[in-house]
């Protein structure tokens, strides 16, 4: 009897042993994913911001046409003011500013379709981000709840122990 409880405890010690060396197993391979899924991670924050990058530049072209019509209209403006003053240069006036409504129709046709790429580039973009950024991190919540709960179960494996 009085041999049984030191071979226990050693075969306890020896148990214990193992699973430190597996947790630190299993601790090194979770450091190898989480370094792996930082670097996917970071590889998808650098091709997203590249993609970016045109999408900047369409909106600040953009705006750009957007200040070139605002000084259209205010031209057309002061145009349409001048014509109302001059009674025979009527005609020629109203010409005139239809063939500027025309133009600034055509510039603010084109702004609108440009605005709306620039949505629909958004939206596929955050999608993209969405689908490439979800999963990975779903997976790392599910696996660290689960060690969570391994863990306690672990702990209450042991207190049961004692």
């Amino acid at each position: 009897m009085e041999n049984i409880l030191p071979i226990a405890g050693g075969v306890a010690l020896i148990a214990l042993a193992g699973l430190l060396v597996a947790m630190i197993m299993l601790v090194r391979r979770l450091t190898a994913k989480v370094d792996l899924l930082l670097d996917t991670t970071n590889g998808v924050v650098r091709q997203m911001s590249q993609e970016i990058q045109p999408l900047v530049r369409q909106v600040e072209r953009t705006a750009d046409s957007l200040q070139g019509i605002t000084t259209q209209v205010e031209q057309t403006i002061g145009h349409v003011n001048r014509s109302i003053g001059e009674v025979d240069g009527i005609i020629a006036g109203v010409k005139g500013m239809v063939h500027s409504v025309e133009r600034v129709t055509e510039q603010a046709s084109a702004v609108v379709v440009n605005a709306g790429n620039v949505v629909n580039s958004t939206v596929t973009f955050l999608d993209r981000v969405q689908t490439s950024v979800q999963q990975p991190v779903l997976e790392i919540s599910k696996f660290f709840n689960a060690l969570g709960r391994g863990i306690g179960t672990f702990r209450r494996k042991l207190g049961g122990a004692e």
